[in-house]
C-alpha cells in the first residue's frame, strides 16, 4: 500500500485551523502514474496504473486498492484533485484530494523493491505541486516458534 504524505504544512493549515486531515491525508495527484518493479520486472502491465486523457486516476487506484486490501470507504471525491460541483458532495470543500492511496498484491518474495510515482503540477494549486513522502506499507507472512523459553519470528 502507498501513501502520499503530504509534507508542506500551510497546504492543510489556514492560520492555525487544520483543514481536512492535515499531515495525516494522502494527497491526491493529477496525471499521475505508478508502477512497482519487483525484482527486476514491473508488477503491473504496460507502464503501470496512469491517468486517463482527462488526467483522472484516482478511481482505478481506488479499484486496485480494494481489490487488493478490501473495501475502502471514503466521501466521494476524496481520490480526486478536484472535480465540479464538489460542495454539493462535501461539506467541507478541504477534504477534496485527501485520500488517494494505492495498494496492491505482489505475491512473490522481494529481492529488490522500485516505486515509480510521477505526477503532473496544477499550476497554482499548492496541494498538488508540494514534494511528497511516498509512505510503502506491506505485510509479509511470517512463521513463529517456541525454541525453549525463546521465540523465533522467521519471515517467510
Amino acid at each position: 500500500m502507498i501513501v502520499n504524505a503530504p509534507t508542506d504544512s500551510s497546504t492543510w493549515y489556514d492560520t492555525n485551523a487544520l483543514q481536512g486531515y492535515g499531515e495525516l491525508a494522502s494527497v491526491a495527484s493529477w496525471k499521475s502514474n505508478v508502477q512497482l518493479r519487483v525484482n527486476g520486472a514491473n508488477k503491473l502491465p504496460a507502464s503501470g496504473i496512469g491517468s486517463s486523457v482527462d488526467g483522472s486516476v484516482g478511481n482505478r487506484r481506488l479499484a486496485k486498492l480494494v481489490d487488493t486490501w478490501g473495501d475502502f470507504n471514503i466521501i466521494p471525491g476524496q481520490q480526486f484533485t478536484q472535480f465540479p460541483g464538489s460542495a454539493n458532495y462535501i461539506a467541507n470543500g478541504s477534504l477534496v484530494g485527501q485520500q488517494d492511496i494505492f495498494g496492491c498484491e505482489v505475491q512473490e518474495h522481494i529481492r529488490e523493491l522500485q516505486v515509480q510515482f510521477d505526477r503532473t503540477g496544477v499550476f497554482g494549486n499548492a496541494k498538488t505541486t508540494q514534494p511528497l513522502n511516498l509512505v510503502v506499507v506491506g505485510e509479509v507472512e511470517k512463521a513463529l516458534t517456541l525454541s525453549g523459553d525463546r521465540y523465533i519470528i522467521q519471515y517467510v
